[in-house]
């Protein structure tokens, strides 16, 4: 998720209401359905943007680049490995 001062930039709210509405939707239990969804789904995203940057791709390996700056645990790549290997 790009961070909170990009999205204030690109919607043109303060970056205090973006957070309070990020804050409130996170507080919601319908987000915790909402998010587990897109869990399912990021590392098959991953892998593909992978697999095209491995093809000489350019925008998919930046793309790879920034979103791999927040992982912070080796589980999100032997994850994304098993993605690219099926």
């Amino acid at each position: 998720m790009p961070g909170k001062s990009l999205v204030a930039k690109a919607t043109g709210l303060s970056r205090e209401t973006v957070y309070k509405h990020l804050r409130k939707y996170a507080e919601n239990p319908v987000s915790e359905n909402d998010m587990s969804g897109f869990d399912l789904m990021t590392e098959q995203v991953i892998a593909q943007i992978l697999k095209a940057a491995l093809h000489g791709d350019m925008n998919a390996a930046k793309l790879f680049l920034e979103a791999s700056k927040s992982w912070n645990n080796s589980k999100v790549i032997k994850q994304i490995n098993r993605q690219i290997v099926c």
